[in-house]
């Protein structure tokens, strides 16, 4: 038996020899299995610790050594001798609530701004990540922001039913949905320009792209009014991850204004557009605000990750997020989305340390001062720090994402063409031989357009971002062949749980 401890000190038995064999839970990490296992730390209220039970099972399984403490996080801190891995709490917070049975603090901090009326401080739980006091977080943090014993049980089963299930061929995808920059029509066109050609440079080339551009003029704005519908529907088809990127409040997230109203996803539509009995793909929201999980009401993202059909995981901005760390932050997530990283904490964090370091004048020109300035000049080191700690993950960091693995594959150009050959992984049982055309830019659009026909326009325009079957070949077969086209060409491999893949842009290649 194993001892945990409650906040006054005491100590009781808690877990004994089960079903699920000999499991520990205790108070901090100073209490030790006498292992190298890597912590996995929850800090929770005792309402919660025994509906955590399956999901430190799970993490137990997978070579975590849970460790689980009812004490405050800064006490559960101080004592922990080992460094975890990844850090979850496990509870709601809201300002003035802090007795209340299922609250687990957050940390407020000073904002630098740029506009006098906004909020002075923001709350931010990736501040209990960084060790060391450099503004910089070494451990991932996350939140699950329950208030239910039955809210927090739903969540479990939602992560380890999202970590069971196997890797689809429909996983090789990135849903991306880009709301109106709404400043002014000519900064508006160049800011959609260039966030097209992050997109298309930064994703790994085996990705499939699934795009909304809030942009009457674009052929992948389809019919604004069916926006929400189609966003939500697409998160369940499969994914590594799908992203919002624009401007947003607690309750919504902006995509643009229409002739007769505002275009914005709120809870509401995502309950009525969601399955519930169907899992969505992880979901960052990089825009303001919709991540603030400190009110009275749940903010955007706790509302989706506490819908059944909802994503896994949300991250998302706990204030006012300025637009060039916010660009950069996309660059640097799609730049990170390589596989290397098999968690989302470790994902969000890599990605976070890169936008951290990142300098592009273009950029700086177009989004520095866009939406005002309080001094001379913008300090962009402490707009960055403040970006570092604003995101919260809601959800566990360590989630385990769906990723392809590596296919042992080469290419080289002949006078024939392409010529590739794959070697073939021991479990697999099929290779698809794949193929995209350049996408470039997409023709503009009539906005006044039938809305029949700009559904029509936004299924053909997103019909060209995905690959097109050229070839299969089974198991018994020779893994080559010749590709006499120019654009990406994509291998993917399938076994009984697994997708092995690789991709090149062809254009690269011949500049190198």
């Amino acid at each position: 038996m194993r001892l945990f401890q409650n906040k006054n000190g005491n100590s009781s038995a808690f877990f004994f020899i089960s079903r699920i064999g000999l499991f520990f839970i205790c108070c901090s990490a100073s209490c030790s299995l006498g292992t190298e296992k890597p912590v996995w730390q929850v800090v929770t209220r005792p309402m919660f610790v025994e509906a955590l039970r399956p999901l430190a099972a799970h993490r137990a399984k997978e070579g975590f050594q849970p460790v689980i403490s009812v004490e405050d996080i800064e006490a559960a801190r101080a004592k922990g001798k080992t460094k975890p891995a990844y850090i979850l709490l496990v509870g709601d917070y809201e300002a003035g609530q802090e007795e209340q049975i299922w609250s687990v603090s957050s940390r407020k901090r000073r904002m630098y701004r740029w506009r006098s009326w906004q909020r002075e401080y923001f709350v931010s739980d990736m501040y209990w990540g960084d060790r060391d006091g450099d503004g910089v977080p070494e451990i991932p943090v996350g939140r699950l922001p329950v208030r239910t014993v039955k809210q927090l049980r739903g969540l479990i089963r939602k992560i380890i039913a999202y970590e069971a299930h196997p890797m689809r061929r429909e996983d090789l995808s990135l849903p991306i949905w880009t709301g109106a920059p709404d400043f002014n029509p000519i900064l508006d066109a160049l800011i959609t320009q260039l966030g097209w050609q992050v997109g298309q440079v930064n994703a790994p080339p085996w990705a499939n792209l699934w795009v909304i551009v809030a942009n009457p003029t674009h052929r992948l704005c389809g019919r604004p009014e069916d926006q929400s519908a189609l966003f939500s529907r697409r998160m369940q088809e499969g994914g590594v991850l799908s992203a919002m990127v624009g401007h947003g409040g607690e309750d919504h997230f902006f995509s643009m204004r229409a002739p007769s109203r505002y275009i914005v996803y709120q809870a509401d539509q995502a309950r009525r557009y969601l399955s519930p009995d169907k899992a969505s793909s992880p979901l960052a929201i990089i825009a303001c605000y919709c991540g603030d999980f400190s009110g009275k009401t749940p903010c955007l993202a706790e509302s989706l990750l506490l819908e059944p059909g909802g994503p896994p995981a949300v991250i998302a901005a706990t204030t006012e997020s300025q637009p060039l760390t916010n660009f950069y932050s996309c660059i640097s997530l799609l730049k990170s989305l390589d596989g290397s990283p098999k968690r989302l904490g470790d994902l969000w964090l890599r990605s976070q340390k890169q936008m951290l370091q990142m300098r592009d004048i273009l950029l700086e020109r177009l989004l520095r001062h866009v939406e005002g300035k309080l001094e001379e000049e913008l300090d962009m080191a402490k707009v960055k720090r403040d970006q570092m700690l604003m995101y919260a993950i809601l959800g566990d960091p360590a989630l385990r994402l769906r990723w392809p693995g590596r296919l042992e594959a080469e290419i080289k150009q002949t006078k024939e063409g392409w010529q590739w050959r794959a070697k073939k992984p021991a479990d697999a049982e099929r290779l698809y031989v794949e193929f995209r055309d350049e996408i470039g830019m997409m023709p503009v659009r009539n906005q006044s357009l039938d809305p029949s026909l700009a559904r029509q326009e936004f299924e053909k325009a997103n019909n060209q971002l995905r690959f097109k079957s050229l070839e299969e070949f089974n198991s018994r077969q020779k893994w080559a062949g010749i590709c006499k086209q120019s654009g990406t060409l994509r291998l993917s491999a399938v076994g009984s749980t697994k997708i092995y893949v690789a991709a090149w842009h062809l254009a690269n290649l011949l500049e190198n």
